[in-house]
């Protein structure tokens, strides 16, 4: 089932860590060579950097490639489309697995783009075919197939190529369905944490029985992932701050219910990942509590002062400093494993992730058009030979 061997993807991992480790000084030249000997595959891959540019581009020109297929053969109509998407979809997945089993890519960023687009073209074949075949009463019931088939095509894509993203997607296609479901609001949003609280534990009961790295770091990830979105889901007022006001508020009970919620989230995935020393549920409980900071007025119905960013702003920085601080007075710089001290490369690359993302996010206010300013004379009249102003 498994397009890539357990080994050598074990000897992938094992081999990140062991160039992560001598780029931090905790082994040294000579160390490096014989185990990078040792650890060597036959698999192709690149930088994060390139890896993101390929799967870009490759997602344009698949983008492109179906545009044209449509235009050039004038498909129109749903059974029509859905044939075209389907047969698309099947291409692109079967590309995907023949660079995977035959070229040897591995995260390579070519054949993952073309696995989340078969997920995509997938779907949407399928809600076109319904369509065409019962049609639809409600939009809804669209977005639910297209929901649920998706879920079932991130799952098998995660399953043959070990995309750690393709099973959170699944996992979020499966926890927003009922957020489309003619219910009750409040009742909608705890269906959609509960689905999240179950892929938390299933995570947490996979990475414990895990017989491998490969499976426990995809665990850890999940579950970090699980945590996020169920704190999202509780947060009443960031979501309607992020789906622009399209989310509906709840009040009543279940308004006090999820600010509790959003308090104690945070500090259980702190908690968590300070015990387990797992540091993707140690991030998500940081920014959680700053989530919950930010969404605290609100949940109050405290006005919000055009101050309260700096103050925040102050408050997290004497945190981060207090907490420095008190890491490195400790005995060679840690306390219990902790460290502030950057050792790892994997935090550079993700430095680097949001620089480009910052470079290429254009931010700049519209200012508007420089006009020439009124002249005084404007709208007179001249006295001489009848001339007007525009003389």
């Amino acid at each position: 089932m498994r397009a890539y061997d357990r080994g050598e993807e074990e000897k992938v991992r094992l081999l990140r860590m062991v160039r992560e480790w001598t780029h931090a000084g905790l082994l040294d030249s000579s160390q490096h060579e014989v185990l990078e000997r040792d650890l060597r595959v036959d698999l192709r891959r690149t930088g994060l950097m390139l890896r993101l540019g390929l799967a870009l581009f490759t997602s344009l020109v698949v983008a492109a490639a179906a545009g044209l297929v449509v235009v050039f053969f004038d498909i129109s109509g749903d059974a029509a489309l859905a044939l075209t998407c389907g047969l698309g979809g099947v291409i692109s997945l079967v590309a995907a697995d023949r660079l995977a089993v035959r070229f040897r890519f591995y995260r390579h960023g070519v054949e993952e783009a073309l696995a989340v687009a078969a997920c995509v073209c997938v779907a949407l074949s399928a809600v076109l075919a319904t369509k065409s075949a019962l049609g639809f009463p409600h939009e809804s019931t669209a977005i639910v197939l297209a929901l649920l088939v998706g879920a079932a095509c991130s799952w098998f894509v995660y399953l043959r190529f070990g995309f750690q993203y393709a099973a959170i997607g699944s996992l979020v296609c499966l926890a927003v369905t009922p957020l489309q479901w003619s219910i009750e609001p409040f009742l909608a949003r705890s269906l959609c944490v509960a689905v999240f609280a179950c892929g938390f534990a299933a995570a947490d009961t996979a990475g414990r029985g895990a017989s491998n790295g490969v499976a426990a770091d995809d665990a850890v990830v999940v579950r970090a992932a699980a945590f996020a979105g169920a704190y999202l889901a509780a947060n009443l007022y960031l979501t309607h701050a992020i789906a622009g006001g399209m989310s509906p508020l709840v009040g009543g009970w279940f308004r006090w219910t999820t600010y509790a919620a959003i308090w104690m989230l945070p500090v259980a995935g702190l908690w968590r990942g300070i015990r387990e020393k797992e540091r993707w549920l140690l991030d998500a409980g940081a920014a959680a509590l700053l989530l919950t900071l930010v969404s605290n007025k609100p949940y109050l119905g405290l006005v919000q002062r055009p101050w309260d960013p700096i103050l925040l702003g102050g408050l997290l920085l004497g945190i981060a400093i207090v907490l420095r601080r008190w890491l490195a007075h400790g005995a060679d710089g840690q306390r219990r494993g902790f460290t502030a001290v950057q050792i790892l490369a994997s935090d550079r690359d993700l430095l680097r992730v949001v620089a480009m993302a910052s470079a290429v996010t254009d931010i700049r206010p519209e200012l508007p058009a420089n006009h020439p300013s009124d002249s005084a004379f404007q709208g007179g009249r001249s006295g001489g030979g009848g001339g007007g102003a525009g003389f």
